[in-house]
């Protein structure tokens, strides 16, 4: 049974926290909660130093020719040394269950430790190494290690992987999404109530979990939605710090800046632009939900001047249309809101038909608007006003030629 050398050291992690109690009992809220990691950190710590024990036993029953006394003996150590680190695993989660074994992957496990008639008692330790009781020889892992077949010890691997193995790694993953699931719910309760500093806790146990930042509670909602939707700008800043993906999507298909248009969040809408990679800005701004509904229909119906500003100055397509053939223009019915969109048109149509009364109405705008202006993208070419009219140079200058 091989693994990754990333992976060994990602699991190896683990010790650390299993021998640093206090740090794992900070990051926890509820007994049940503890009692979870403390299962996580054993199964994690079992996998980890099995890893090598299941690796040199591989090696031995593939190699050719029957097996010396040295080799038999080195399969009864390692396989030994493997089933008491399965012991101790069932040791670690009878303490934490008060004895009680619920789990059927961990029935599985108790019931092929009994099979196979192992007790750590047949385990001497002797200076720096340990050594057998050879008192129990009838075991069946015994009569399987200490065999000069090499096939023995494979069928020995078959078993431990299938049903020790197999049964810890279910266990594992049951236990990780449940942790995760508790992590998400408090992390929605940290953010609810403005809490930063449990907000950080949160997700700093989240990476201890290796979970996901933007997992969705049962409602299809990732907690950078929520925390944009309650209006905290540095909690919102510290998910996206945390590695929460600006571009992620509600099962509903909305984006945290939808969200933030909607509730009229400015800065929250100017903090999201930033954390977007520019190749996938437009893209990002130009998503549209519920009917062909964009950010920029959102923002001018709510008469938002600052965002719709906002949205044109990243790219947005001034032009779009709703699935009922509406532009944000059609949906303004603010002033300033109105004139800026009726601007750029024109200037595209400039654009479009190489006028050079574009740059005399450039002129005009305001200076607060410039960029918008600049920077706005039209819908079919994606392209901005003064891209269209360098297009159009090139042409007639190809024709003229």
């Amino acid at each position: 049974m091989t693994m990754r050398i990333e992976e060994r050291i990602r699991r190896g992690r683990w010790l650390d926290l299993l021998n640093n109690p206090k740090q794992v009992a900070s990051l926890c809220n509820t007994e049940y909660e503890l009692s979870l990691f403390k299962l996580k950190i054993v199964a994690e710590v079992h996998i980890f130093f099995s890893m090598a024990h299941l690796a040199t036993l591989k090696a031995i029953s593939l190699s050719n020719g029957l097996k010396g006394p040295t080799s038999r003996y080195e399969t009864l150590n390692e396989g030994s040394n493997y089933l008491e680190n399965a012991f101790k695993f069932l040791k670690a989660y009878k303490d934490t269950h008060f004895g009680e074994i619920a789990d059927k992957n961990i029935q599985i496990v108790e019931t092929i430790m009994v099979v196979l008639g192992f007790d750590p008692r047949h385990i001497s330790y002797g200076g720096k190494n340990k050594w057998f009781i050879g008192g129990r020889q009838d075991a069946l892992y015994y009569q399987l290690l200490h065999s000069e077949s090499n096939k023995d010890v494979r069928l020995f691997l078959k078993i431990v992987e299938q049903n020790i193995e197999g049964a810890i790694e279910l266990f594992l993953k049951s236990v990780s999404v449940k942790l995760k699931i508790l992590c998400l719910e408090d992390l929605l309760d940290a953010i609810k109530n403005k809490d930063y500093g449990r907000v950080q806790k949160c997700i700093k146990k989240m990476s201890i979990l290796e979970g996901n930042i933007d997992l969705k509670n049962t409602d299809g909602v990732p907690a950078l939605h929520f925390a944009v939707s309650k209006g905290n700008t540095d909690i919102v800043q510290l998910l996206l710090a945390s590695g929460a993906e600006a571009t992620q999507t509600t099962d509903d298909g909305l984006t945290p800046l939808h969200i933030a248009v909607t509730k009229k969040h400015a800065g929250i809408v100017e903090i999201l632009l930033e954390y977007v990679d520019i190749n996938k800005l437009k893209a990002f701004i130009n998503v549209n939900v519920r009917g062909g509904t964009t950010a920029l229909h959102m923002a001018a119906k709510n008469e938002s001047l600052y965002i719709v500003r906002a949205l044109l100055s990243h790219g947005a397509a001034y032009n779009v249309k709703d699935d009922k053939g509406f532009t944000p223009l059609d949906y303004s019915k603010n002033a300033n809101i109105i004139d800026l969109l009726k601007l750029i048109d024109e200037m595209f149509q400039y654009a479009k038909t190489f006028q050079n009364d574009i740059f005399h109405k450039f002129k005009t705008v305001k200076t607060e608007e410039c960029v918008s202006v600049l920077n706005a993208a039209d819908v079919q070419s994606g392209k901005t006003m003064f891209q269209i009219y360098m297009d159009q140079s090139e042409k007639t200058e190809d024709f003229r030629a």
